[in-house]
C-alpha cells in the first residue's frame, strides 16, 4: 500500500518533469519500466531491446531475447509479456532472415508518457487524427515508426499514454503509400503536420 501510495505520488512529478523538458529542451532520464521497454536509439536507427529491424538477423533476436523474462520464442514470432494486456512483438522481415516489424502494446496502466517519445526523436513528421472513430484516435508518424495513442478526453499533453508503437520493416515499402508520413488508405482520417500539444480539435481541422 504504501509502495502503491509513492507510485501514485511520483506521477505529478513525472509530468512536471515531462513538461520542462519538452518546453525547455532539458535532457532526463526515464523511469526504468520505461527506460528498458521503451524504443532506443541504436545509431541513428529506431530499436527495441537491442534488437534493429532490418539489421539484427532473426537468428540473433532470438539469442539475445532469450535472457528475457516472460519471452515466448518461436521460428515465426519473439512475444514479450509486459504484464497484464501489455506485450512486446517480433517478427521476421519479408526478406526472411532479418527481424522486420517490432510492435508495442503497452499495459493500460503502463502507457508510455508522449512526452518522452518526442524529447527523444523529435517531432513527428506527420501526425493522423482519426475522427471517423469517435474514441480520439491520434497517430505520430515518423520515417519508419508509429507512434499511436487512444486519448480518453479531447486534452493532448506530453503524460498522454501511448497504447502501441510500431517499429516498420524497412523491407515493406508498398506502392500504395509512398509517403509514411501520411495514412492515404483510411477513411475517416485528417492529415496533418505536428501542431504541438494542443486539443485535439486542432488536430481535427488543421489541414
Amino acid at each position: 500500500m504504501i509502495a502503491a501510495r509513492a507510485a501514485l505520488c511520483l506521477i505529478p512529478i513525472w509530468a512536471a518533469l515531462i513538461v520542462l523538458a519538452c518546453l525547455g529542451g532539458g535532457v532526463m532520464p526515464m523511469p526504468e519500466f520505461f527506460a528498458h521497454y521503451a524504443p532506443g536509439r541504436c545509431g541513428a536507427a529506431w530499436c527495441l531491446l537491442g534488437v534493429i529491424p532490418g539489421r539484427t538477423t532473426w537468428s540473433e533476436a532470438q539469442y539475445i531475447l532469450a535472457a528475457q523474462r516472460d519471452g515466448q520464442i518461436s521460428e515465426r514470432q519473439i512475444i514479450i509479456i509486459l504484464g497484464r494486456g501489455g506485450e512486446i512483438g517480433f517478427y521476421p522481415g519479408l526478406d526472411g532472415g532479418l527481424v522486420g516489424r517490432i510492435l508495442v502494446h503497452y499495459p493500460p496502466e503502463r502507457g508510455l508518457p508522449v512526452g518522452w517519445i518526442i524529447q527523444r526523436y523529435g517531432a513527428p513528421c506527420g501526425v493522423s487524427f482519426y475522427w471517423r472513430a469517435r474514441a480520439n484516435i491520434l497517430t505520430l508518424r515518423y520515417p519508419r515508426a508509429m507512434v499511436n495513442l487512444k486519448l480518453q478526453s479531447t486534452a493532448f499533453n506530453p503524460m498522454s499514454p501511448v497504447e502501441t508503437i510500431q517499429l516498420d520493416d524497412p523491407a515493406f515499402s508498398p506502392s500504395y503509400q509512398t509517403d509514411r508520413c501520411v495514412d492515404n488508405i483510411s477513411d475517416g482520417v485528417n492529415n496533418t503536420a505536428w501542431q504541438g500539444f494542443v486539443r485535439l480539435s486542432r488536430y481535427e481541422r488543421a489541414p
